[in-house]
């Protein structure tokens, strides 16, 4: 597994994340007019710059469970599609469980589901990217030279001896008590 690709990866996909999550918020707020729910205030600042943290945040918290199934699980894309397609669902899922209004519930969604998408995509992308065949831990036993191949022909010449199948045989002269009409006893007159 090349780490530092895939951290690099997740990395880029953080800022992505956060950019998905900014241009989220301006569809659903802007084009829409729908308000978004704002995230739990755990840390301080606006609600715009902690849902964009939250979003980057959590591409690289997902980077490092993805390391982990590379790492350590026997089919890691898989089981990373199912655990992200979970999450985005949970994400979506979550503002539906709020007491506001249904359009801020399903515009906040809609921000969340987009998000969420992005970081899938491109972790996913990252994965693939960084994981190589696996290779075998032993050494072949050392072999000798090749042994040289005979030479071969096309059309290879029959053999002096065999009468090659597509020959008729030669036409050998029947015995003389064998032609009509020279039986023994016939003396060839009328």
């Amino acid at each position: 597994m090349d780490t530092f690709r895939l951290w690099v990866s997740g990395a880029a996909a953080a800022f992505v994340a956060a950019l998905a999550a900014t241009v989220a918020m301006l569809f659903v707020r802007g084009v829409l007019g729908i308000p978004v729910i704002p995230p739990a205030p755990v840390i301080a600042g606006s609600s715009w710059f902690r849902y964009v943290f939250y979003a980057a945040f959590s591409a690289l918290v997902v980077t490092a469970l993805l390391h982990l199934l590379v790492e350590f699980a026997p089919r890691p894309l898989w089981f990373f599609n199912w655990i992200m397609f979970l999450l985005a669902a949970a994400v979506a899922l979550v503002p539906m469980n709020t007491p506001y209004v249904l359009r801020e519930r399903l515009g906040t969604a809609g921000v969340n589901l987009a998000t969420a998408v992005a970081i899938w995509g491109l972790l996913y992308g990252a994965g693939k990217a960084s994981t190589r065949p696996r290779t075998m831990s032993f050494e072949l036993p050392p072999q000798g030279p090749p042994q040289p191949v005979p030479p071969t022909y096309i059309n290879p010449p029959p053999p002096p001896h065999v009468t090659p199948p597509y020959m008729n045989p030669p036409a050998r002269p029947l015995p003389r008590a064998e032609l009509p009409g020279d039986g023994p006893g016939d003396d060839g007159g009328d």
